[in-house]
């Protein structure tokens, strides 16, 4: 009986079925706000501030909000800190020009003021396009980068952007296609994150048109 309301839970769930001590898998689907999970971000970055407001859940998931004339974005930050396994998130970024809709993984080391993380981000505009980066805390420039150029406009529709992380190897892919690996990323449990928002080093139009970034879904499986 024990075996088989586990095997039913771990379905639901997509949780561990061999005791406490291992890693329990998540799905969210934003259809509304789950402070256990995500909490909302609020603070400047970049051009401008990342408020509660431009931050809405709904039917269609997660929406971050650019609002049209501002440099203000929103943010989502997840509770829990996860090591290797897949990180998969369904979404459709921004089309606002010098905007960036970024889903990352992430700790801050506050003693040197860097961070381990992993990013897709993807910049508004044209060329379609997305920045895959790899941070080390203790360091202020990537350890590993590169830019990807897509072959579909990403703010028309919903794709899948994942992250495999195996102890130090970690895989990009975009929509189940391997974009980029590199084999001696952090090792430290990390954040999922989303942000919409304008970085120093984009220009954006003036005013800006502002936008929508939507993330569908959201999983993790160990």
């Amino acid at each position: 009986m024990r075996w088989a309301a586990c095997m039913l839970f771990a379905a639901a769930a997509l949780a561990g079925c061999g005791g406490s001590d291992e890693p329990e898998g998540e799905v969210s689907t934003f259809a509304e706000p789950d402070s256990e999970r995500w909490t909302i971000g609020d603070h400047p970055l970049g051009r401008g501030e990342l408020e509660p407001e431009n931050v809405a859940f709904g039917p269609d998931g997660l929406t971050l909000t650019l609002p049209e004339g501002t440099t203000n974005g929103g943010e989502l930050q997840g509770v829990e800190y996860r090591g290797s396994g897949t990180f998969t998130a369904r979404l459709r970024s921004a089309t606002s020009p010098g905007s960036i809709s970024a889903f990352f993984l992430y700790r801050h080391d506050f003693d040197t003021d860097s961070s381990d993380e992993l990013d897709f981000e993807i910049p508004g505009g044209e060329p379609h396009r997305v920045l895959l980066t790899v941070w080390r805390a203790g360091t202020k420039e990537p350890i590993a980068q590169t830019e990807v150029p897509l072959d579909f406009d990403p703010a028309a529709d919903l794709h899948d952007y994942e992250f495999r992380r195996d102890g130090t190897d970690v895989e990009f892919l975009i929509d189940g296609e391997q974009a980029f690996t590199y084999d001696d990323a952090p090792t430290a449990t990390l954040q999922p994150y989303f942000n919409a928002w304008y970085p120093e080093w984009q220009d954006p139009t003036v005013p800006p048109a502002g936008g929508e970034m939507v993330v569908e879904r959201y999983e993790y499986a160990p």
